[in-house]
């Protein structure tokens, strides 16, 4: 019984994921038509400095990557009872490893001005992670993420 409830606990665990990275794999796909037109220094003032540049005329390659993580997480779920001053319980440890993906995210300024968003990911097709490297930007493009 016991296996049985960590495997539904882990299947619900890996659906809300999904659906989280779902929602940032739509930011990420929303950003690369969004922050078309967006000036250089609006670009380096809400992405930040990137991680490797690279000059050819009056085109510039900004290149930002994610930094991966690997951690630990989750909560516990407890059950409990009693009457009086008497009780017992019940508690199971509902823990996770979370890992992010790698994405890299290169912006191609033309004259000054985002003219190309391209990402690549170890994901595939799949661009959640690279939502943390735009969101700052789309924020001051479209507003806040509704939920």
């Amino acid at each position: 019984m016991k296996d049985s409830f960590h495997r539904l606990a882990g299947l619900f665990f890996a659906v809300a994921l999904a659906g989280c990275a779902s929602a940032e794999s739509e930011r990420a796909m929303l950003a690369r038509e969004a922050l078309i037109g967006m000036p250089k220094a609006q670009l380096l003032s809400c992405a930040g400095v990137p991680n490797r540049t690279r000059q050819d005329a009056n085109v510039e390659f900004f290149t930002y990557e994610n930094e991966p993580f690997d951690r630990f997480g989750g909560t516990t779920v407890g059950v409990y009872g009693g009457t009086g001053h008497a009780g017992a319980g019940l508690n199971v440890p509902l823990t996770s490893r979370l890992q992010s993906d790698f994405c890299e995210a290169t912006f191609t300024l033309v004259d000054g001005r985002v003219a190309q968003l391209v990402y690549s990911s170890s994901r595939g097709g799949r661009f959640a992670e690279c939502a943390r490297i735009v969101e700052s930007c789309l924020v001051q493009v479209t507003g806040p993420q509704q939920n």
